[in-house]
């Protein structure tokens, strides 16, 4: 599977707020960007929903080459349609953390309504058999939710982390942090391909925690199953 040729993609939003959300359900969300990352090539692709607005923000000749290189690689979200028609023509795997679930949905909406008008061609994967959710194959075959942050720390290494917590990020691009919250949806691109990968490795035993009920437990993993 690994040698397959995969793209990642991950949303985050700009509800600063809960109340009245729910995770399963794409109503009220709004999406502030989203990345994809080809991890066959390493090309990298950043979305907001508008480019030009975001690059008056920065004074771009002062910018590290990393940060000139997102703006290089920025797109508006009525940009992401034909880019991801690209990449289904070219047989690519649309894969996901909990995607099924929250980014898909969500994507599939209007950009009107806080999506980002990808509902034809994510149906389009889908219809191929051409999706996957980390997440999802992980709770099929464990029954464990597990978090990325534990992923990252229990199967690349403990050094690794992400770069902010998920409920941080709205409250970063309302305060116009916005390179911050791009690196970092771009970053669970890269994690959660790293963790793909060498989850696909047969016989590769991995010690994970999570919590469950307030509490913290470990587990072993092997070829996605808990060892007994």
């Amino acid at each position: 599977m690994v040698n397959m040729k995969y793209i990642y993609i991950d949303i985050e939003t700009k509800n600063k707020f809960l109340s009245g959300l729910d995770f399963k359900k794409p109503d009220g969300w709004e999406i502030s960007c989203f990345c994809i990352y080809n991890s066959y090539t390493g090309d990298k692709y950043y979305f907001v929903n508008n480019k030009d607005k975001i690059l008056l923000q920065y004074d771009l000749k002062t910018l590290s080459p990393v940060k000139s290189n997102i703006f290089d690689n920025l797109y508006n979200f009525t940009d992401a349609y034909d880019i991801l028609n690209n990449f289904y023509k070219e047989g690519y795997i649309l894969n996901s953390f909990n995607g099924l679930d929250f980014d898909y949905p969500i994507l599939s909406k209007s950009i009107r309504e806080g999506g980002a008008n990808l509902q034809e061609i994510i149906y389009l994967f889908e219809l191929d058999n051409r999706t996957k959710d980390l997440f999802f194959d992980l709770n099929i075959h464990t029954k464990i939710n597990f978090s990325l942050q534990n992923l990252i720390k229990g199967v690349i290494g403990n050094k690794y982390s992400k770069t902010m917590k998920s409920n941080a990020a709205p409250h970063q691009w309302a305060k116009k942090k916005y390179l911050e919250v791009l690196m970092y949806c771009m970053l669970d691109c890269i994690y959660t391909s790293e963790v793909f990968n060498r989850l696909e490795i047969p016989n590769i035993q991995y010690s994970i925690n999570y919590k469950r009920y307030g509490k913290i437990y470990t587990c072993n993993i092997k070829n996605y199953e808990v060892l007994k």
